[in-house]
């Protein structure tokens, strides 16, 4: 029919013909010139998310030689972005398994300057090759304590302690960063304030060598991190549920220059969630901690809500496990110049620069918005399935 219908065209026929096939060629150019601009449109979002994702300040040591690639790759979801970035997983606890709840970086620009050291990410201002030294070949001794927590879990508080129970419960003439220094802060440059507010008098790590009788150290180290001499050192190790602690190093990373952190609490609960704040992975770090606690009785182990419901308690811990022979008196004292206020009002154990806020348990509540916590508290139940370890996070909540 359709043969003999254009042998007997009429001319109005073949005009209505011609324009409908004009019509025809007119969508089809109309539809090709839409594919061509969406995918103009996918080529720009797609460098722009390259770009923001190579802006976050956790930077792997290819990236500062290796330009971007010409042609973008499909846009990352978190767990892409972060196992480019730290590259392959240190314990079972680090693995991205949240892929499919954290499912995009946090914006551009937040800053947030770190360095990557052995697949952790580390303040800037470490020496590289000082602080992988002070890792293999720091001389450890059978009489060395470590204080070692997350970043903002209690350090502080737990090197207070310390210090007062080796002084009679007083504070005595040092601080307690004199009395316990930061180990890893010798590798800053002596100029800057890390230094000198978190190991004063100590001008290297050659001093802290020279250095007779017990010694006493702040660390955030991993296991895998700490120093590895042969001797047999003892651990005092602090962990705080993990909503209260990125609400601290948020304000923690917002307030020291050297971090250059310019997002909002939105961009550092993922940064956090996906292990690339300071001292990578929370979940890591604390359930390795906990595996050795439970393995040798040269690491104690303590929660930071356990020594603010029984700080007594915590204090008579601690010195039985320094094998300190301390009166009551001296505990006593001790529970009252490591409280809070005390700490706020001593010179010495305040060293400033909003370094002590508020403490406590569940004060998150006041930051997370109710779809942050509900986020949270999915990546966390992944996270801490097979820990064996529960955290007081305030108000009767404990998981």
């Amino acid at each position: 029919r359709c043969s003999q219908t254009s042998r007997n065209d009429t001319p109005e026929t073949k005009r209505r013909s011609h324009a409908l096939g004009s019509i025809v060629r007119g969508l089809r150019n109309h539809k090709l010139h839409q594919e061509r601009l969406s995918k103009s449109k996918a080529f720009i979002e797609l460098q722009d998310c390259t770009r923001r994702l190579c802006s976050i300040g956790v930077v792997r040591e290819e990236l500062q030689t290796e330009s971007i690639a010409a042609t973008p790759p499909l846009r990352p979801k978190m767990a892409s972005w972060t196992s480019r970035l730290l590259g392959a997983p240190r314990s079972k606890y680090d693995e991205p398994a949240v892929d499919d709840l954290i499912e995009d970086a946090p914006a551009a620009n937040i800053g947030y300057t770190l360095q990557l050291i052995r697949g952790v990410p580390q303040n800037p201002l470490f020496d590289r090759s000082q602080f992988e030294g002070i890792i293999d070949h720091f001389a450890t001794r059978d009489t060395d304590t470590y204080v070692c927590t997350y970043v903002k879990a209690g350090t502080t508080w737990c090197q207070q302690i310390v210090t007062l129970l080796l002084n009679g419960g007083e504070q005595g003439a040092k601080s307690y960063g004199e009395t316990v220094p930061w180990l890893e802060a010798l590798c800053a440059p002596p100029s800057t304030p890390l230094a000198s507010r978190e190991a004063p008098g100590f001008a290297d790590v050659k001093a802290v060598d020279a250095w007779e009788g017990p010694r006493f150290f702040k660390t955030h180290a991993t296991v895998a991190d700490l120093p590895r001499g042969k001797a047999q050192v003892k651990v005092i190790a602090v962990a705080r549920n993990p909503k209260d602690t990125v609400v601290s190093l948020f304000h923690h990373a917002s307030s020291k220059p050297e971090f250059e952190f310019s997002g909002n609490f939105d961009d550092f609960l993922r940064v956090f969630m996906a292990g690339n704040a300071e001292n990578g992975s929370w979940f890591a770090h604390v359930n390795d901690w906990y595996r050795e606690s439970r393995k040798s009785d040269r690491v104690l182990w303590l929660t930071y809500e356990g020594m603010i419901c029984d700080h007594e308690g915590a204090v008579r811990k601690i010195a039985a496990f320094l094998g300190l022979n301390v009166s009551d008196e001296t505990v006593m004292r001790t529970v009252a110049h490591s409280t809070i206020d005390s700490m706020r009002s001593n010179k010495k154990a305040n060293i400033g620069l909003n370094h002590l806020r508020k403490g406590g348990i569940g004060g998150w509540r006041d930051t997370f918005t109710v779809s942050q916590s509900e986020l949270f508290d999915k990546v966390y139940a992944r996270k801490m399935a097979e820990s064996g370890l529960v955290f007081d996070f305030g108000e009767g909540l404990v998981m």
